[in-house]
């Protein structure tokens, strides 16, 4: 009996493997079929079998279907890691980022110490409306693995940047501008993150070197003027923004810093 029962699991693991072959293949339909199978008798149902179900039921665009397979691998081992990971991707696709972020925590008290998960829990705290969960959980995230790959530099920059973490946006920043030495967006956004830590020489230099890749990027004429709005040189942030308004006449966020700052009389009055 013994050897039947090694029989069965071996005969199973292979059933497994196969219908994990047929998903990465993209043949979702024929793994779904074999998995079926494996939560019969005389197989004992698991959790990482009903998991690739529910990937399997994802890929065939049926998301209610993973979602009680994904709930029924947890139900059978709390401690599946994979299933609270697709679980929360699930609920964020559908919008749902509170319980996208219940699914991420339960998974982060398994595994405390992975940063691209407590990275994905700052930027889903952040879109939730958390921002002060967000900072704690990116610079964690940032203190237990600090190498980010060139292909995610910036964006992760940008993450930091929302979440008032300007000096490790710094740093992204400066090495994906090592990556991309001629990329205008770069110089403007390290600008950003260097005005809001009073680094107001750099910033400018920043925007100098953004302004000499592109001259016409209203953006950059933008952010010039609040850095010099910021240093008391009103006639040089007016100039900058009017620069600005001429490149792009709707620009509203121009017009907004305008309307708050500044009154109308020293608008049309400001030189050109």
């Amino acid at each position: 009996m013994r050897w039947s029962g090694a029989a069965r699991t071996s005969r199973g693991e292979s059933l497994f493997r196969k219908a994990n072959k047929l998903l990465v293949g993209g043949r979702p339909s024929e793994a779904l079929a074999i998995l079926e199978k494996l939560i019969l008798p005389p197989f004992r149902k698991q959790a990482k079998v009903l998991n690739l179900m529910g990937e399997c039921h994802l890929s065939l665009g049926s998301p209610d279907e993973a979602k009680v397979c994904f709930e029924g691998a947890l139900a059978i081992n709390p401690m599946y890691l994979r299933g609270y990971q697709n679980l929360a991707a699930l609920m964020e696709s559908q919008g749902n980022l509170a319980a996208a972020r219940s699914h991420l925590e339960e998974a982060r008290k398994l595994s405390p110490l992975n940063p691209e998960r407590l990275y994905c829990l700052g930027e889903l705290c952040l879109r939730d409306g958390a921002p002060e969960e967000a900072k704690q959980y990116l610079e964690e995230s940032w203190r237990i693995g600090q190498h980010v790959p060139a292909a995610r530099q910036s964006e992760m920059a940008e993450t930091f940047l929302a979440a008032g973490l300007d000096q490790v946006a710094e740093e992204l920043f400066l090495q994906a501008i090592d990556n991309a030495p001629h990329d205008v967006h770069l110089y403007n956004r390290l600008g950003v993150a260097l005005r809001r830590q009073q680094k107001h020489r750099q910033a400018l230099e920043c925007y100098q070197q953004a302004l000499k890749l592109d001259p016409k990027n209203e953006k950059v004429h933008f952010n010039l003027g609040v850095l010099h709005f910021d240093l008391g040189e009103k006639n040089k942030a007016l100039k900058a923004f009017r620069v600005a308004l001429d490149l792009h006449p709707d620009f509203s966020e121009a017009q907004e810093f305008l309307r708050r700052h500044f009154s109308s009389q020293e608008v049309s009055s400001s030189p050109s």
